[in-house]
């Protein structure tokens, strides 16, 4: 085997790994947060708090660029997430994080019932743990 042959199978194996490299990080979720607006909500007299403010983030997982749109583009699995609330100076507001709640997740909703005269409320904690979020799919739309 000449020294030709040896260094032409050895560019094409450097330049088989390098495709292959750019085309696995090009595959690779590509996730964004976009703001929604805000809802809020009142509840009735005899709750904990009279009003409420809900945010709505959502998570995008990002189509490829146009000159790749012959592949497909990784879902993001398993994601999780935390929230936290600073005061404007950086301090943190809350001592600890606050897992955040997908919509598509079941809702933390108490088990009400009456004992006597009283109702109680008892929160499930299997219900109530945060749960990763469903396959984040790419974008499909252009």
């Amino acid at each position: 085997m000449s020294a030709n042959e040896i260094a032409s199978i050895v560019a094409g194996g450097v330049i088989t790994i390098l495709v292959t490299i750019v085309v696995e990080v090009l595959r690779q979720p590509k996730l964004r947060l976009v703001a929604a607006s805000a809802v809020d909500n009142t509840y009735d007299a005899g709750r904990p708090a009279t009003s409420g403010r809900y945010l709505y983030v959502d998570l995008v997982n990002d189509p490829l660029p146009w000159f790749a749109r012959w592949m497909s583009r990784s879902p993001a699995l398993q994601c999780t997430g935390t929230i936290t609330f600073h005061h404007l100076d950086g301090q943190q507001f809350f001592a600890r994080h606050m897992p955040v709640r997908f919509s598509r997740t079941p809702e933390p909703v108490a088990v009400q019932f009456v004992v006597g005269a009283t109702q109680v409320a008892i929160f499930d904690p299997t219900n109530s743990s945060p749960h990763p979020a469903p396959a984040v799919r790419p974008k499909t739309d252009h």
